[in-house]
């Protein structure tokens, strides 16, 4: 016990923020230790402790377990709470749907109840695997940059800024279950666990035993994570020299730089723009971009979609921005927040509905007719993907141009999805990058630098 202890004690020594946490807790081994040990360092450290668990509405045993996890937080004198996963649940990607269905469950309650830190039990177990699963799966594309291959992250910031913490990367599944039996505790066997007709299942029957080969894939992934932290480094230095953001997430670049920068850092670098520009929930891949590097290298004079943008390639200039297709209209309830087309969040803590849509053509003709138009000369391709909100009383807002008619207590920034949504400590400086896009651009930047159709 006391070697095993030894192990443990300095499971959560990265932690470097303060305050209250939250425990994502199953009921299975992993979780149970994770409460266990999270409950020993935050008396330590004088932090309150709450537990949630997930009730995904899919197996009948699911509350019976919620029951057992409250039962043992009472004995543990901390605050539990169990939630539920209702609505219509997909056919197919189940898996996937539910783990992201409990992230934002847990996140949203992390909100309601003022804490930033969620810890989960993830061990070095489920990197191992996840390291197998996405090695295979990237197996047959030959441009691969493998960024995926550094698993997960200890540090990793959800989308709505909320700090998730697995400190058990370097921890065994058996070194937690030795440190529960050792304290007399239990904990419950999810059948599913064995079901082979799960992908990690069959990964995890072939890795047991295979001591040498689960190594090897544990080293692989931390050698992974160091470079793809470098490569994020390099790529938010190189946006920051040669990338100017305008309002509405229009970038420019400059080739000459792109074309002298390491392939690497070129990659992520225009992968990084593109999320920006065109708000989706992931990268594009490197077979997609490929095609797109080879016309930057070339120099030659090209316009593409990708990934939701129009990208107009010269031998001494980018351009990207947004494609005017697929843009929702979404009403924003006082108290919400919605991240609008995956680049724009907007936190609505007025005391009205707000309607968000891109402008429409009979709006942007109607707005050119009028002296004060503050985007005459922005080409209409751009405008028709640039947001417009309608307040309750029926006032429209071109919020690229003018912010000062919003309402009260409505707070709008850009942003890019598919790097803050899970976004790990690797990445943290494309995150800065993505921050730093309110700051750079302005109306007159955007007006200079794009005329007419």
């Amino acid at each position: 016990m006391g070697e095993n202890n030894l192990l443990l004690d300095d499971a959560f020594n990265f932690v470097r923020e303060k305050g209250s946490i939250i425990v994502a807790v199953s009921g299975g081994s992993d979780s149970m230790a994770a409460l266990f040990l999270a409950n020993v360092w935050a008396k330590k450290t004088g932090r309150e402790i709450h537990a949630v668990t997930v009730d995904h509405g899919l197996r009948a045993e699911a509350a019976a377990e919620a029951a057992f996890v409250a039962m043992v937080c009472d004995r543990l004198d901390i605050v539990h709470t169990t939630l539920a996963w209702d609505g219509i649940k997909p056919t197919s990607g189940i898996s996937a749907a539910a783990r992201n269905a409990r992230y934002d469950l847990i996140e949203e309650f992390a909100r309601d109840i003022g804490v930033r830190i969620i810890v989960t039990g993830h061990t070095s177990d489920d990197q191992a695997e996840t390291v197998l699963m996405r090695l295979r799966r990237s197996k047959s594309d030959q441009v691969s940059s493998g960024r995926g291959h550094s698993g997960m992250c200890r540090r990793t910031l959800l989308s709505g800024g909320t700090l998730l913490l697995r400190p058990f990367l370097g921890v065994t599944r058996d070194k937690l279950r030795t440190y529960l039996n050792d304290v007399s505790q239990s904990w419950i066997e999810d059948p599913s666990n064995h079901d082979e007709v799960y992908e990690r299942i069959r990964l995890r029957n072939e890795l047991r035993g295979d001591t040498r080969k689960k190594s090897n894939l544990l080293r692989y992934s931390a050698v992974m994570g160091r470079m793809r932290e470098v490569v994020s480094r390099a790529a938010a230095r190189l946006l920051a020299d040669c990338c100017t953001p305008n309002f509405g997430q229009v970038f420019g670049l400059d080739s000459k730089e792109l074309r002298a920068a390491p392939y690497p850092v070129l990659l992520m670098s225009i992968k990084a723009v593109i999320a920006g520009a065109g708000g989706g929930l992931y990268l594009v891949s490197d077979r997609q971009l490929q095609p797109v590097l080879d016309d930057i290298n070339c120099g030659r004079s090209k316009r593409v979609t990708l990934g939701n943008c129009v990208i107009d390639i010269d031998s001494h200039k980018l351009e990207i921005y947004r494609e005017a297709r697929n843009l929702n209209s979404t009403m924003i309830g006082p108290g919400e927040s919605h991240f609008w087309d995956g680049r724009l969040q907007i936190i609505n803590d007025s005391q009205e509905n707000i309607r968000i849509e891109a402008m429409s053509a009979e709006y942007i003709a109607v707005a050119k007719k009028d002296r004060s138009c503050k985007f005459k000369s922005v080409r209409k391709s751009i405008l028709l993907s640039s947001p417009l909100i309608t307040t309750a009383s029926g006032l429209t807002i071109p919020i690229q141009f003018d912010r000062s008619l919003l309402p009260p207590h409505l707070e709008l920034r850009t942003g890019a999805l598919a790097i803050e949504n899970f976004c790990p400590e690797w990445d943290f400086a494309l995150l800065e990058w993505v921050k730093s896009i309110e700051l750079q651009t302005s109306h007159s930047d955007l007006i200079n630098s794009i005329k007419g159709e």
